[in-house]
């Protein structure tokens, strides 16, 4: 009787090759494609944390709160942070507290960051805002909450709006504009005008000059505290 001999096709180094390299290929599609799933979650989160921030500025600034003028994006960020201080918020008829988490903290890039192109946060002073860019300027990569500035005590701030609680008995508010130059500045036309005849046989009577009687301004409520008026 033969002895068999039972022999099984083994892969041959050629197929083994192509096989790892099919792998390879297909692990590194899978890595791209969860770096660039990755950077779009950041890049998302981080135009919402913007739009949350300069939706906090406009409230801050809408009751009483100021901020610098050439600030940047950490010292905006502890403006919003603080709170009315006790003079005025007890007249404030608006948000008297914090605009944001006391622990948010922004996550600054590092030098070699700044210039890779990756999207980052910038605060705009003239407009008073926070915007996304991908400039060579250092700026903020993301914000995180640091639970350590929880032990931080709240900093106040004087803050001032247009719309008050009265100060005075009898009266809700106390009320005063702060009108821009540019809107109660005065207007004039930009012809002469040229006043019709009367009847006298002349034509036409007297030119009115540009910036005559046709000068118009804008009344302005300046300062009408609670009290009592006639």
């Amino acid at each position: 009787m033969k002895n068999r001999i039972n022999s099984k096709r083994a892969f041959s180094t050629v197929e083994t090759l192509a096989v790892l390299a099919v792998l390879a290929v297909t692990g590194g599609a899978a890595v791209m494609m969860a770096s660039k799933t990755t950077e779009v979650a950041k890049t998302t989160k981080l135009e919402q944390d913007v739009a949350a921030l300069n939706s906090a500025v406009r409230v801050f600034k809408a009751n009483g709160g100021t901020l610098a003028a050439n600030g940047q994006v950490s010292s905006v960020l502890a403006s919003l942070k603080t709170k009315a201080d006790a003079a005025t918020g007890v007249k404030l008829a608006g948000l008297r507290g914090s605009m944001i988490d006391p622990r948010t903290e922004a996550v600054t890039e590092s030098p070699e960051e700044a210039t890779s192109g990756k999207p980052k946060v910038l605060w705009d002073s003239a407009k008073q805002r926070f915007y996304i860019a991908r400039t060579a300027e250092r700026g903020v990569k993301g914000f995180t909450l640091n639970q350590a500035l929880a032990e931080n005590a709240t900093l106040t701030q004087s803050r001032s709006a247009n719309l008050a609680l009265a100060s005075s008995d009898g009266w809700v508010w106390d009320f005063n504009d702060s009108p821009s130059q540019v809107r109660n500045a005065p207007r004039t036309p930009d012809v002469t005008f040229v006043v019709a005849s009367t009847g006298n046989g002349n034509g036409v009577g007297a030119a009115l000059p540009a910036g005559g009687q046709l000068t118009l301004n804008e009344p302005v409520m300046d300062g009408y505290p609670g009290g009592t008026y006639d």
